[in-house]
């Protein structure tokens, strides 16, 4: 219940604080001492430096065997040729005739 007086700012206590304060709830927090300053002088700033680009491994590439040399065991599967490839759909749709049922 702490409030300001509006002319000079100051804080306003309750009639109950006018009448008898209490001793041991302090108003303000305690003062605080500053630390010392330091005794030894701060060093110095590092010289300013450009941040390198982290350096991106390079992936080892497989050479490949000459054309002469047959293909080890554990090769790569070939690639994908017209025997793969899914049955192609007929190009007309076909409709089946409801009517000689």
């Amino acid at each position: 219940m702490e409030r300001a007086d509006r002319r000079n700012g100051e804080q306003v206590r309750p009639l109950r604080f006018h009448l008898n304060a209490p001793p041991d709830i302090p108003l303000t927090p305690p003062h605080k001492e500053r630390p010392a300053p330091p005794s030894k002088p701060l060093p110095c700033d590092p010289p300013a430096q450009i941040p390198l680009k982290p350096l991106v491994p390079v992936k080892p590439r497989l050479v490949a065997p000459p054309p002469n040399c047959p293909p080890r065991h554990g090769a790569a599967a070939n690639p994908a040729g017209p025997k793969r490839r899914p049955p192609l759909r007929p190009a007309g749709a076909q409709r089946v005739d409801s009517s000689a049922l």
